[in-house]
């Protein structure tokens, strides 16, 4: 059963997602067989959506904390600062 993510996991979750896809660009830049970018380029595509993904949930895990009556906790609030680089 898979374990539930925190938002700022999810957004960290997206931020290794598209740095896989940056290297697998790369790959497919430096690929001289035609096949092997097709492959990388399609592998590149998917870690793409998926970090989509990943950000839309922790959008969504925002708002819902956001909105609730308790607010963020002091820990999670020094998460979503740390993902997100504000440092205030």
């Amino acid at each position: 059963m898979p374990r539930k993510m925190t938002g700022p996991e999810h957004a960290q979750a997206a931020l290794d997602y598209l740095a896989e896809a940056k290297e697998l660009l790369a790959r497919a830049d430096k690929a001289t067989v035609r096949e092997w970018r097709e492959t990388h380029s399609a592998q590149a595509s998917a870690c793409a959506l998926i970090a989509a993904a990943e950000f839309q949930a922790a959008h969504l895990v925002f708002q819902v904390a956001e909105a609730s009556a308790t607010g963020l906790g002091a820990r999670e609030s020094k998460e979503w600062r740390n993902v997100t680089g504000v440092n205030s």
